[in-house]
């Protein structure tokens, strides 16, 4: 009986020590169809290193102290009103790739060849350092809505453009005029579809191709939404990788003279860019016009000789007047004022305790007067 026991236990080891072997040999077989497709989709498990953790931190764009605006292959957006100094802001980005020894690949949906090369040799860019830029000044579609056909112009554009990243090898690619982007190719900015369809076709592809360590978009802020948006779905900001800055301009010079723009974090991706005050400013763009070469550069908020105080102190009637037009944040008054954020920020919580003005909405939303919220009233 003992026998006959042992056998079947034999029998039955030797049939799982079968069974495991061959669930092995699937596996040995599974796992080399993974190494297969590796290349060719996004789906394959990666394995988790413990030991070779690095912190991302802000590398390009600096301001006077060093400290730096964009992280390497992430991607960041520059929003803010017309004349807010974004595309200026991409311009130092440019230039300070350009002094690195970089190449920049520069997409103009708004202006033209002849404007950036104005711009660039104004600033002080060589012959040498502008031949290291792939500007592209698009016209037509470059991603298909629907199936294109072959030979088609969207097909011919789409060709061009990978071609041109692929060889070109940009460090820095800039696509200035999302909402013109959108509107080439027939998207809706309040999609979060398109916009889907945009981050992962144009604004994040090249860093996923290796062929860009950097991404910036230039875009609109949403004026219904106050200052704190851009333009379109709430999927644009959260599709940004890296990081995005809003620009407020304080002075609005001419050619010849001074401007100025207040920079804000409205997003921190990796939670790595330094800001102060509740309002989260990073910094001053500043362009001198009055001296060749035209100086340009980003000073830090404590820095604030782009917002001078002015003689007069700030007044009620100022700040009442401007919100009586439309609701604003701290950095947008201080701007229009010509005056420094935290005694704008400090003069507001004065009107707010005397129930004169309030926030929208959260502590970070516009202010606004509370007088229009009676007028609004049934």
């Amino acid at each position: 009986m003992k026998d006959n026991h042992a056998s079947a236990d034999n029998a039955e080891a030797i049939s799982y020590s079968a069974e495991d072997d061959a669930w092995q040999n699937h596996l040995g077989h599974m796992q080399m169809s993974l190494e297969r497709l590796a290349h060719a989709t996004s789906w394959i498990p990666r394995q988790l290193d413990f030991n070779n953790i690095v912190d991302p931190k802000p590398e390009f764009l600096p301001r006077t102290d060093g400290v730096c605006l964009l992280l390497a292959g992430r991607s960041h957006s520059f929003i803010g009103a017309s004349e807010s100094m974004k595309t200026t802001a991409a311009f130092l980005a440019v230039i300070d790739f350009l002094r690195r020894g970089l190449k920049v690949m520069y997409i103009d949906c708004e202006r033209s060849a002849g404007y950036f090369t104005r711009r660039m040799i104004r600033l002080g860019v060589t012959p040498q350092e502008l031949a290291r830029v792939c500007y592209i000044r698009p016209s037509e579609a470059m991603v298909p809505r629907y199936q294109a056909e072959p030979g088609s112009r969207v097909e011919a554009a789409k060709e061009a453009w990978m071609i041109a990243g692929m060889t070109y090898l940009p460090a820095l690619v800039v696509i200035d005029g999302v909402s013109e982007m959108f509107s080439m190719h027939g998207w809706d900015v309040n999609s979060a579809t398109d916009v889907a369809v945009y981050q992962n076709s144009v604004l994040n592809w090249v860093s996923m191709a290796g062929s860009a360590d950097v991404t910036l978009e230039i875009d609109h802020v949403a004026k219904h939404q106050g200052e704190h948006t851009a333009l379109g779905s709430q999927h644009k900001k959260a599709g940004i990788t890296g990081a995005s800055y809003l620009f407020v301009p304080s002075i609005q010079g001419h050619e010849g003279g001074i401007s100025s723009s207040v920079i804000s974090v409205q997003k921190d991706a990796e939670g790595v860019i330094e800001s102060s005050g509740p309002d989260r400013v990073m910094g001053v763009l500043q362009l001198d016009s009055s001296v060749v070469p035209w100086k340009l550069e980003i000073l830090p908020p404590g820095d604030l000789k782009a917002l001078a105080s002015g003689p007069a102190p700030i007044s009620e009637e100022e700040i009442t007047a401007l919100l009586e037009k439309e609701d604003m944040g701290t950095v947008t008054i201080a701007g229009k004022l010509h005056r420094e954020v935290p005694a704008v920020r400090r003069f507001c919580k004065a009107m707010e305790a005397q129930g004169k003005i309030r926030r929208r909405s959260g502590k970070t939303s516009p202010w606004r007067l509370i007088r229009l919220d009676r007028l609004d009233s049934p």
